[in-house]
């Protein structure tokens, strides 16, 4: 089949031979990738409205929070949007009594405080993506501006901003 000169069935070259399939292989895989596979995520940007609870802080930072802050990942740095409401009440306690039973009790320090924000995002099949961030709702996540930064839960999601 080889003969003396490397050459297969006496014709052609076996590592001309190896270069011509490699060739094709990846000519055929970068067809492929133009032509038949579609991509997997939709890159357009949408308005995203997501809300953050905030529980447990103290006035003064329940009092920092202002309509049209900018708001950033404290991770990234990466900017998420604008905050566009908020909310303050009261924080409910849990308070244990002398015989062992749970009552709660408004808190006189502490603050609940629900924050709207709105920013460019995308949805994907697994995720809604603000800037860089995926979020979902009930995971924590740290959000921060130049003022404040506080640690909250992502409480609710409208993929098409707010109505």
């Amino acid at each position: 089949m080889i003969d003396a000169h490397g050459r297969l069935f006496g014709r052609i070259n076996i590592i001309d031979l190896a270069v011509l399939i490699l060739v094709l292989v990846l000519a055929g895989r970068t067809a492929y990738g133009w032509f038949v596979q579609k991509p997997a995520v939709e890159q357009t940007l949408r308005p995203i409205t997501f809300q953050v609870l905030v529980e447990r802080v103290r006035q003064p930072t329940a009092d920092a929070f202002k309509e049209g802050d900018v708001v950033y990942d404290a991770r990234s740095n990466a900017r998420l949007g604008i905050l566009r409401k908020i909310e303050i009440r009261p924080a409910v306690l849990l308070k244990t009594n002398d015989d062992g039973t749970k009552t709660e009790v408004v808190s006189d320090i502490y603050r609940e405080v629900l924050l709207t924000i709105e920013g460019p995002g995308q949805v994907t099949p697994t995720a809604v993506m603000v800037g860089p961030l995926q979020i979902h709702i009930g995971t924590p996540i740290k959000i921060q501006n130049a003022i404040w930064g506080v640690e909250g839960i992502v409480w609710s999601i409208e993929p098409g901003g707010s109505s």
